[in-house]
């Protein structure tokens, strides 16, 4: 019943809130070789809290975009995230096929502590997982489990943990994933590294892909990264344990400073040279939102970039009010926005974000202050 309450809550909001602003983002990726463009077009709308209600995705398919998925939104009285309803269209277009119902929940801090994740397929509940958080003493996110949740009995059956360990400025150095098999026992998952420089941002990263008691744990990708003057990605390579695993992709922002242009290369063993995989394109469109740059004389500082679990936003000026920051999704999805009220800095939980680029931008009421890109691990 809480579930279904929830569900209904979110669609009325996005109902009540109809017709606000909208951001329209249109992506084209391809392949060489491949002839066929594969676009996506995203649409979000907004309320008048200047928080997206709803996002529509659209696949280019036979000529023409038909609808593929709509996300609502819903929030609380201080603007934290706490549901979802993610609806996917079937193949031709009747009907819904799937229905997945997020709920989020804070502790005094506004750190996410426990979510749930529920899979409807035709009104029936068929799949629910739980995340539990626990933070250390400092705020920072130590360990995560997961859950599968039976729906008859109640009861829950962990299916993995995530351990998260820290440097003393707070920097993420190592997380681990490890597979609960049972009676208190665990084997290792997954393992990364992180070595930064001095800036906070990231300098590489090593991945292990699974421990063996014998050899210990076993190396899977290491990972560098460059950036621009104004702490932009412009570069990541990728070292495979094969040569046929390495990659490198080049990143290119437009005058705003947002992401314009990306290419993925991949080493060819057969040709012994760096081949193009992957290219794509983002054009931005946003419709009865004006947005203009200002110059404020505020020093923006964000780091660490790329982000583990946490990441610090600075501003150096003396006009705080009315700043928030927007972060948005590579496809242009605005999914969060917090306020600077009175203070300089914000320190922001991702740990319930996919990995990925993000887009962010630092506003004062319709003014744009910053903009940039971050990388979430």
């Amino acid at each position: 019943m809480k579930q279904l309450a929830l569900t209904c809550a979110i669609l009325a909001t996005v109902a009540s809130l109809w017709g606000q602003d909208s951001r329209q983002i249109l992506i084209e990726k391809s392949n060489p070789g491949d002839p066929l463009v594969n676009a996506r077009r995203i649409t979000t709308h907004y309320g008048p809290h200047g928080l997206p209600i709803q996002e529509d995705v659209e696949h280019w398919k036979n000529g023409k975009f038909e609808i593929h998925s709509i996300r609502d939104y819903l929030y609380s009285d201080n603007n934290l995230l706490i549901g979802e309803i993610l609806r996917n269209w079937n193949s031709d277009q009747s009907q819904f096929d799937t229905s997945f119902v997020y709920n989020y929940e804070y502790n005094g801090l506004d750190r996410l502590v426990y979510e749930t994740n529920r899979k409807y397929c035709k009104n029936e509940c068929s799949l629910t997982t739980v995340d539990s958080s626990v933070y250390t003493v400092d705020g920072h996110l130590a360990k995560k489990y997961h859950f599968l949740l039976d729906i008859h009995t109640g009861l829950r059956t962990m299916q993995w943990a995530h351990f998260f360990e820290y440097r003393a400025d707070g920097l993420m150095v190592k997380d681990s994933l490890m597979n609960y098999l049972g009676n208190g026992s665990w084997r290792g998952s997954l393992r990364n590294l992180y070595y930064y420089l001095s800036s906070g941002q990231l300098d590489s990263l090593i991945m292990d892909g699974g421990y063996n008691p014998i050899v210990g744990w076993i190396r899977s990708k290491k990972e560098f990264y460059v950036y621009n003057s104004l702490g932009q990605l412009t570069y990541r390579e990728e070292f495979g344990p094969t040569m046929n695993l390495n990659k490198k992709t080049h990143f290119h922002y437009n005058s705003e400073d947002s992401l314009h242009q990306y290419q993925t290369y991949k080493w060819s063993t057969i040709n012994h040279s760096w081949e193009i995989v992957e290219q794509g394109t983002y054009t931005y469109q946003t419709t009865q939102l004006s947005v203009n740059e200002i110059s404020t004389g505020t020093k923006v500082q964000i780091f660490p970039n790329p982000v583990k679990n946490e990441f610090t936003v600075r501003l150096d000026g003396k006009e705080l009010k009315d700043c928030q920051l927007i972060l948005y999704s590579a496809q242009g999805n605005e999914i969060m926005t917090r306020s600077f009220l009175e203070s300089e800095t914000l320190d922001i939980d991702r740990s319930h974000l996919k990995s990925g680029l993000y887009h962010y931008e630092i506003r004062k009421g319709t003014q744009r202050i910053s903009s940039g890109t971050l990388v979430f691990e």
